[in-house]
């Protein structure tokens, strides 16, 4: 017979024996594909079961698949199609929509309120990727450093400070970009309004916040243009991989590192050169030169105020030549609406010839309508802006959110809402001819340029370009529409139109 000791030396043997028998099998097997696929989606699917059955998120409706899965928005980004599907999801399934395993939109006007009334919902790390080469009022997540430099930029456009400069915005841009246009007239060539709105921006931001015009309308070519491209593609790689924000790859993205060191370089410059001027201009510039906390004294030092110079040259031009595109668009789609905006704007500005004042346009209502309107259909920043639950939890929409959830409105999806618009997908600037009391509950749900304390800071300065420059081009000419680009809405980083054109034939008036 076998003693005991024996037995349990041969059942130690067999156990050891077993267990390097299962150790090479997964040896081999941990270089087979197929078996490491299959153990990467066992993983993901304990864990998007475990996101599924969250208690406190699994009250809130959605797509089937949102709970288990982040690819969502990362596919969205690349089709640019995002914002039509949150306006669908919340058609389907209501103002509160689960996105993803930790996020939710909401298309609610006292939901939307509650998130961006205050600092209490801050702002989520994707925001890191907005640094713009140095902490900022817009990127920062920190509610105490956005108060403080708040106080420092909110002065630079102010409508004190945008009076000072309405005759260089008048000069620099709106005139120029219509001497042009005139030209281009006169020859039969057909316009793109979309790239000279852009140009036009661009020059305005030059001439108020560096100092200098780029001469995009005059000349049509700038290194600024690539280094801001360069710079978006940047950006938004880094929302899609956060750790490129922290890991430099020169070796895969040596142009666009180059391009960020070129803007700061450039910014520098002006900066220093202005600097330089004995008796300078009263621009946005200066202002954030001279710009004083009334609290502690302090001021902005030059390593400051470069971030905040490239930051008003992103919010600055592209969403106002976006909201320009899209306004001549649906001018020329509703016929009616293009013949009474010139009728007002004739009776108004009589004489032709001579600079526009804002103060003669900048309370004509049916511009003021078309303008709203414009912005209600296609809001330049229509994803939504992310923020986060704070560590107390929330309840929004009846739904308790637990710390840390993404959370956020789209523009998009409120504006269009069938639920607080009627005929929401249709342009109808008689909708905002009604009383004051009318006009701001709608404008509850109206949030092109955000809300709250983090809302943008230059909505003054966009007013002024938009009704300038519409104003002194329906005074100007006769528009045409002209078959050219797709005009279907795709959103990379703004709301643009398809094909980055607006083409039409301009002929001046007698």
């Amino acid at each position: 017979m076998i003693d005991t000791d024996t037995l349990c030396s041969l059942q130690a043997v067999d156990v050891l024996s077993a267990l390097q028998r299962v150790f090479r099998l997964l040896g081999r097997k941990l270089f087979d594909p197929s078996f490491v696929a299959m153990l990467l989606m066992l993983l993901w699917l304990v864990k998007a079961i475990q996101h599924r059955n969250q208690t406190s998120l699994r009250t809130v409706p959605g797509p089937f698949l949102a709970p288990f899965t982040r690819l969502f928005p990362i596919v969205n980004i690349f089709t640019g199609t995002h914002f039509q599907r949150y306006l669908s999801w919340h058609e389907r399934y209501g103002p509160i929509v689960r996105t993803g395993p930790r996020s939710v939109s909401v298309s609610d006007p006292d939901a939307m309120r509650q998130i961006y009334g205050s600092h209490a919902f801050r702002k989520t790390r994707m925001y890191d990727t907005f640094q713009l080469l140095g902490n900022n009022v817009f990127g920062t997540r920190d509610p105490a450093f956005h108060r403080t430099r708040k106080r420092l930029i909110a002065p630079v456009y102010n409508q004190t400070t945008l009076n000072r400069v309405e005759g260089l915005i008048w000069r620099s841009g709106v005139q120029t970009l219509m001497d042009k246009l005139e030209g281009v007239a006169r020859s039969g060539r057909v316009a793109n309004l979309f790239r000279e709105f852009m140009y036009m921006t661009f020059d305005v931001t030059g001439e108020t916040v560096f100092g200098r015009s780029f001469g995009l309308t005059k000349e049509g070519s700038h290194p600024i243009l690539q280094w801001m491209a360069d710079f978006s593609r940047m950006s938004m790689l880094r929302v899609l991989l956060p750790l490129l924000y922290r890991v430099q790859l020169p070796w895969l993205f040596g142009r666009l590192y180059e391009s960020e060191k070129k803007l700061y370089a450039f910014t520098k410059t002006a900066l220093e050169q202005r600097k330089l001027v004995a008796s300078p201009r009263r621009d946005a510039l200066q202002q954030l030169i001279e710009a004083t906390d009334d609290e502690t004294g302090a001021r902005l030092t030059d390593d400051e105020m470069i971030p905040e110079m490239l930051v008003q040259m992103v919010a600055g031009t592209d969403t106002t030549s976006i909201t320009l595109s899209w306004c001549v668009h649906l001018l020329l789609q509703y016929p009616d609406a293009y013949r009474r905006l010139r009728a007002e704007i004739d009776a108004a500005l009589p004489e032709r010839d001579m600079p526009i004042a804002y103060a003669a346009v900048s309370k004509l209502p049916f511009l003021d309508a078309v303008l709203h309107e414009t912005l209600r259909l296609f809001p330049p920043v229509s994803d939504g802006l992310p923020r986060q639950v704070p560590k107390s939890g929330a309840t929004v929409g009846g739904h308790h959110l637990p710390p840390g959830t993404t959370v956020f409105c789209s523009a998009y999806a409120l504006h269009r809402s069938s639920a607080l618009w009627d005929r929401p997908n249709d342009f109808v600037p008689d909708r905002w001819l009604v009383s004051s009391e009318q006009i701001a509950d709608m404008k509850r749900a109206f949030i092109p340029f955000s809300f709250g304390p983090r809302a943008c800071l230059g909505r003054n300065l966009a007013w002024m370009e938009l009704k300038l420059t519409i104003s002194a081009l329906v005074r100007r000419f006769d528009i045409k529409h002209e078959q050219g680009g797709c005009m279907d809405p795709i959103y990379k980083f703004m709301l643009t139109p398809k094909d980055h054109r607006v083409d039409v034939r301009l002929y001046p008036r007698s």
